[in-house]
């Protein structure tokens, strides 16, 4: 009987710290929106292309009229500062830096920016430089 106590305990511990894996990595998600101000911070289109969510891609080279490595170095992103705040929720996050609030979603496994340079309206959504459609 106490062989089987240990057994339903282990398992138990198991399935609860197993759950705890399955939610959102704030971390990697601030990781991302910190790598794609950097990559634009030192004219790297192509890495801060890399990031950005299949949608988004193409909504930037559909409003910039130009290959998302070049239409997004021209694109007027603040400087974004440190990682504030995180917040995930399911395949979504929001990150918000010193001076620009990054949105994310999960595209093939990994964040993917969704939406850039985004700066709260006055009782409404965000306003973005940067967002899918």
């Amino acid at each position: 009987m106490r062989r089987l106590r240990a057994l339903v305990v282990t398992a138990a511990v198991l399935a609860l710290s197993g759950c705890a894996s399955l939610g959102p990595d704030t971390a990697a998600a601030a990781r991302i929106a910190q790598n794609f101000h950097t990559a634009l911070s030192a004219g790297d289109g192509a890495a801060g292309c890399a990031v950005l969510a299949p949608a988004t891609v193409e909504q930037l080279e559909k409003t910039t009229k130009a290959p998302c490595m070049d239409g997004i170095v021209g694109e007027d992103l603040p400087a974004a500062g440190s990682v504030i705040d995180v917040r995930a929720y399911g395949r979504a996050a929001q990150v918000r830096m010193d001076t620009d609030t990054v949105f994310l979603t999960i595209a093939d496994g990994e964040w993917k920016v969704t939406a850039a340079g985004c700066r709260p309206e006055p009782g409404g959504p965000y306003d973005c430089v940067i967002e899918g459609p």
